[in-house]
């Protein structure tokens, strides 16, 4: 089997790792595998796993995965519509390329299976469906984000349909992504993992540590992921605990903090990332919080650093308590304060807490709960870990992947 993969980001974010991971078994199970991915740093990792790699420049919507959150009448909302509205303008070009490279690599490599793994790569989903029919090519399309409920009922359901035409099989990271899709084409939920390495742990070095006082987040520079709302919340807890430290991860690398190189990278590739970044500097800025907040830039979390941690937050405004990210703390025994009510991971007042979104007082009311209280919090982790061995073990993960993709047409 021949198995070209269709990525939307090279960053080491948790797309990316969890991509890796379905090339490595890909590998195992004697599959070739192409990957059709923009330059970036996971690129490395997939061609020491054996893939070979293209590079474009992917026809994505970011819009599709997230809601709207920014007021269109505030500075910030314009410069967010500005650049989305010039990565649009983009999107037919890109388009267009991107139809010819997926046909010449399908008809002179003899793909036999396309794997897709988001679904902001909508635009595609035409040629796929026509890939599908004519060349019996299967086609896989992994759903990372639930589709956007802001937009239009009609918009909506016609990029559901779009998609599900496009496809044999939907693989959904939980029951929430795979809602919009389960009464047009046959879905699999397949919980993400960890790395394989991160199994081999024992529990005795996963526990919690009572004397931690760090509190983190990983993110992308993006509208949705809520780092205004931690910086916010972290300004309250840390006149309740002055003890407390707060690191924000990104996956995507440091910029150049002149106002030059903002303008040209703004007008690029980086597009509402620049904004988004240029925004979090200002609000650092203005809530004095330079030496109690670190952002950390170009960093993938590891077993070591989530060990460190006393605390897991995720303030997403689209209250999606489910990423990569999420099982990743709760793998290492962190307990987990999240925006939302509806996912599956996070037990409210077992695992973590949960809080509606855009609350950042409510955030640091359990943040500062858990930190005040070392016997919860150790309690809590114990869950945490329990929990995540039962959901999101690698052997499970591998031999749900291996199991879909083995399956004939």
């Amino acid at each position: 089997m021949k198995v070209l993969i269709l990525a939307h980001s090279a960053a080491l974010g948790g797309s990316g790792r969890s991509m890796a991971t379905v090339v490595e078994q890909l590998r195992i199970a004697g599959c070739e595998v192409v990957v059709l991915t923009p330059s970036g740093p996971i690129c490395a990792v997939l061609e020491n796993l054996g893939a070979e790699v293209a590079f474009w420049e992917p026809p994505d919507c970011q819009w599709l995965g997230t809601s709207v959150y920014s007021s269109l009448v505030s500075a910030r909302g314009l410069n967010v519509l500005a650049y989305r509205l010039l990565s649009l303008a983009k999107l037919p070009v890109r388009l267009m390329r991107s139809v010819r490279m997926i046909r010449e690599i399908v008809t002179h490599q003899s793909i036999t299976t396309i794997y897709v793994n988001t679904l902001v790569l909508f635009p595609v989903s035409g040629i796929l469906a026509s890939i599908r029919q004519g060349h019996h090519v299967r086609v896989l399309w992994q759903v990372r984000e639930v589709l956007n409920k802001h937009l239009l009922r009609i918009v909506y359901s016609g990029i559901a349909k779009s998609i599900a035409h496009a496809s044999d099989v939907i693989i959904a990271i939980s029951a929430n992504e795979a809602r919009a899709f389960e009464s047009l084409v046959p879905v699999e939920i397949i919980h993400n993992t960890v790395p394989i390495e991160w199994a081999r742990m024992k529990d005795r070095y996963l526990c919690a540590n009572g004397d931690r006082h760090r509190v983190y987040m990983t993110c992308d520079f993006n509208s949705g992921k809520g780092i205004a709302d931690f910086l916010a919340m972290a300004e309250i807890v840390h006149e309740r605990c002055p003890q407390a430290e707060f690191t924000l991860y990104t996956p995507h690398p440091r910029l150049h903090q002149g106002p030059t190189s903002r303008i040209l990278r703004a007008v690029g590739y980086w597009n509402d990332k620049v904004a988004l970044l240029v925004d979090f500097l200002g609000n650092a800025k203005e809530l004095s919080l330079r030496r109690h907040v670190r952002l950390i830039f170009d960093y993938a979390m590891d077993l070591e650093s989530h060990r460190q941690a006393a605390v897991y937050v995720r303030a997403d405004r689209a209250a999606c308590p489910w990423g990569r990210d999420i099982i990743e703390a709760m793998w290492a025994g962190v307990p987990v304060v999240a925006t939302g009510t509806c996912q599956e991971f996070v037990l409210d007042g077992q695992t973590g807490f949960l809080v509606p979104p855009a609350r950042p007082d409510l955030l640091a009311d359990r943040v500062c709960h858990l930190l005040l209280n070392p016997e919860l919090r150790a309690a809590m982790s114990r869950a945490s870990r329990a929990r995540a061995l039962e959901l999101f073990s690698p052997d499970l993960f591998n031999a749900e992947i291996r199991r879909v993709f083995s399956k004939e047409k």
